[in-house]
This record gives structure tokens, sequence and C-alpha cells, in this order.
């Protein structure tokens, strides 16, 4: 028998809200400063919106050309989207 997945749901009958990951903070600041969505950014750049927000949420990680594709879009350094390393 298979397992029933229920999508628990917030108030007024809306889906979860997810957090960002610390790539999705660093970029959602980038793109804050720029006043561009997640959407203008796909459209920048070709990379699906749905893809995008993945990333952002930390459900995958972007392989190193899509990094380096997103800073230069918004006009960082790779590294500055990277959570610094942890001592």
């Amino acid at each position: 028998m298979a397992a029933v997945r229920q999508t628990v749901r917030n108030e007024g009958g809306r889906p979860p809200v997810y957090a960002l990951s610390d790539f999705g903070e660093r970029l959602k600041t980038r793109l804050d400063r720029r006043g561009w969505s997640r959407n203008t950014l796909a459209r920048e750049t070709g990379i699906n919106a749905s893809t995008l927000w993945r990333w952002m949420v930390g459900q995958a990680s972007p392989p190193l050309d899509k990094l380096v594709q997103i800073a230069s879009t918004v006009g960082c350094q790779p590294a500055d989207l990277l959570p610094k390393k942890t001592r």
C-alpha cells in the first residue's frame, strides 16, 4: 500500500512558506538591490524560475557554470553568493 503524502497548509489554505538557504538569502539581497524578482533573473539568465527557486530554498545546488552566470548577471563574484566558511 502506497503512503499518502499530505501537504500542510498555512492559515487561509496557502501553501507552506519555505525559508531561504544561505545562497538564497545572498541572491535575494542582490536581486533586491537591483529591484529584480526571481522571474526577472530567470528572464535575464535563461534559467527556469522554478529551478532558481529550488536553489534559493536549498532543495538543490546550482552547478558551477550557473553560479558564475548568476553572479555575473547580478554584478558580483560567485563567492559573494556562497556562505562564508565556518571555522
